[in-house]
């Protein structure tokens, strides 16, 4: 039978390597090391080897495989991070360039960004393209606008966001 006390000092020295490289608490590493050990000591045959051999095994490809999937989430929710809540730096970059396209539009097609953007109208269902339009085409209707006027606006938003 193997004694994991006896040998707590070999698995101490095993996880303050993985502390150094990979930077993890030393608490948790030594924790899930040792519950590695416990749970894998039934598989100990002395006629294979040494017990410290079987614990350096054991130990090692555990750490290894826990850090590599903690660094594999870090990394996924540091995409997710940079995905949805973008840098200063990307913010402004985005500013700088949504302004650019606004300043780019004729004054038809500023009217109806400002449409879009106006907070005393109703809501406007963005997630359904064909009923904002609708709605917007409603609203320039009531003001005025001719068909080709609405039309030849929407043809130049789109193509200005092509473009971008």
């Amino acid at each position: 039978m193997m004694q994991i006390e006896n040998n707590l000092n070999l698995i101490k020295k095993i996880t303050w390597g993985f502390v150094r490289d990979t930077g993890f608490e030393f608490d948790d590493l030594f924790s899930e090391a040792c519950v590695a050990c416990l749970e894998a000591q039934h598989k100990y045959n002395p006629e294979k080897g040494k017990e410290t051999t079987f614990i350096f095994h054991i130990v090692t490809n555990h750490l290894r495989i826990l850090t590599n999937r903690e660094s594999l989430r870090g990394a996924k929710e540091q995409k997710y991070i940079r995905d949805y809540y973008p840098s200063p730096e990307e913010e402004l970059l985005a500013k700088e360039e949504w302004e650019g396209i606004l300043r780019s539009l004729s004054p038809k097609s500023k009217e109806i960004y400002s449409l879009l953007i106006n907070e005393n109208k109703p809501y406007l269902p963005i997630d359904k393209p064909k009923l904002c339009r609708g709605a917007i085409k409603e609203e320039l209707r009531k003001r005025g606008w001719s068909w080709t006027e609405i039309w030849g606006s929407f043809r130049e938003i789109k193509e200005v966001l092509a473009q971008a």
